[in-house]
């Protein structure tokens, strides 16, 4: 049996074979760190949010209404490529997380409105670090005309540092609430 074993296997199975395999080391590759955007959506037929979650990159997101079908939204991280659809009735908010790079959230209002009739629907995004734009497309009802895109002003950053008066005469002096003192 031994015989028809190592004609089976190939010529490597035998005496020398279990010294070839040990004196062999496998090779690795290292990969590139692998940060994949993500799209929570609630359980169908129990409402709940949606969180939609880029990487520290560029990142281009999409929400619209499903063409044909206004009563699903869908949700696309990576610019319409592919699309992720829920019933809107399902979804109580959005929250849009870029974590960084220059990020893009386009709110594509062609196939309706992307809102829940009569109570709206709460969307937010934050980008992160970088210069991140939201971007209405579509007109929001007939004869309305669409916004094109503008950079956001960070909503959650820092409130800048109060600038100090300048001391030279010709700068004007700052509005004050109160009175002045009286003359003596």
């Amino acid at each position: 049996m031994g015989t028809s074993l190592r004609s089976w296997m190939g010529k490597n199975v035998g005496r020398g074979a279990a010294k070839k395999a040990s004196s062999r080391r496998p090779l690795l590759e290292l990969l590139e760190d692998r940060a994949v955007p993500a799209i929570n959506l609630p359980t169908p037929g129990t409402p709940g949010p949606v969180l939609v979650e880029g990487t520290a990159g560029a990142d281009q997101f999409i929400l619209r209404l499903q063409s044909g079908s206004p009563t699903n939204i869908q949700f696309s991280d990576d610019n319409g490529a592919t699309f992720r659809t829920a019933a809107l009735a399902d979804v109580t908010r959005i929250d849009v997380r870029g974590l960084g790079g220059d990020d893009r959230l386009t709110i594509d209002n062609s196939n309706g409105l992307v809102a829940q009739s009569g109570t709206g629907l709460a969307i937010d995004f934050d980008g992160g670090a970088g210069r991140d734009v939201l971007s209405l497309r579509g007109a929001a009802s007939p004869g309305r005309p669409s916004r094109r895109a503008r950079p956001l002003a960070r909503a959650r950053s820092p409130a800048p540092a109060a600038r100090t008066p300048s001391r030279s005469p010709s700068a004007a002096s700052p509005p004050s609430s109160r009175p002045p003192p009286p003359r003596r």
